[in-house]
């Protein structure tokens, strides 16, 4: 249970991390937006993506993040120390609640962003 409350905290730590660099690109965008014209952050090209694709794959980190903190979260509160069987398969339950797939197309979408953001 111990090793479920450590997990637990360090996805709430990424979440909120997710969080928080969403809202600054927020941020910064709402002082872009005053000298840019809007149509400049949706243009995409065929070697980088839109500024509003970007924003939007951010965004969708962000709520997968989100989604499994209240799931993993939900999972924690169902358990009691009575019931032994349910104790016994919280691991197993905490790892169905992964998605590899998801975790590898997060993996990927932040590496893009990343890439795109570096200077030229």
């Amino acid at each position: 249970m111990g090793k479920l409350q450590e997990k637990l905290l360090a996805l709430q730590s990424v979440r909120d991390e997710v969080s928080s660099q969403v809202a600054s690109v927020f941020q910064i965008l709402d002082q872009v937006l005053v000298s840019e014209q809007v149509s400049a952050l949706t243009e995409r090209s065929a070697g980088a993506p839109s500024v509003a694709d970007m924003l939007a794959w951010l965004q969708d980190a962000a709520r997968h993040y989100r989604q499994q903190f209240i799931k993993r979260k939900a999972l924690l509160l169902t358990l009691r120390p009575e019931g032994f069987s349910q104790m016994e398969s919280a691991p197993e339950n905490w790892r169905s609640l992964t998605s590899v797939n998801t975790e590898d197309t997060i993996h990927d979408m932040l590496w893009r962003v990343s890439f795109f953001l570096e200077p030229q």
